[in-house]
């Protein structure tokens, strides 16, 4: 979210495009899966680089939020996460005659 915020005339803002972008750098994708899915050391190896380079975008594009006056609404978007994400964990009730209308 931050990139976008900072640039949003970037196209691809899912991890392993902005650190190829960012780094020049790949690395293999689990994929959905699911880590229990491979060996130990390749899940390891992914979830590595993953916090890895989450944190590398992070203090690259983190000071960029007040510079470039946006940090404001990065905090928007943060709150309006945490809402999405509790509404994701609890779900949601389904008028399943109503759905089977739509279909």
């Amino acid at each position: 979210m931050a990139a976008k915020l900072v640039n949003e005339n970037h196209f691809g803002y899912k991890l392993g495009e902005m650190v190829k972008r960012e780094f020049h750098f790949e690395y293999e994708k689990i994929g959905k899966a699911g880590p229990e899915k491979f060996p130990y050391s390749e899940a390891y190896m992914y979830s590595y680089y993953d916090a890895k380079y989450e944190w590398l975008l992070w203090e690259k594009y983190g000071p960029l939020l007040e510079k470039e006056n946006v940090a404001h609404i990065f905090d928007i978007e943060m709150d309006v996460l945490e809402v999405i994400l509790d509404m994701e964990r609890a779900g949601i009730t389904l008028d399943e005659e109503r759905l089977a209308e739509l279909g």
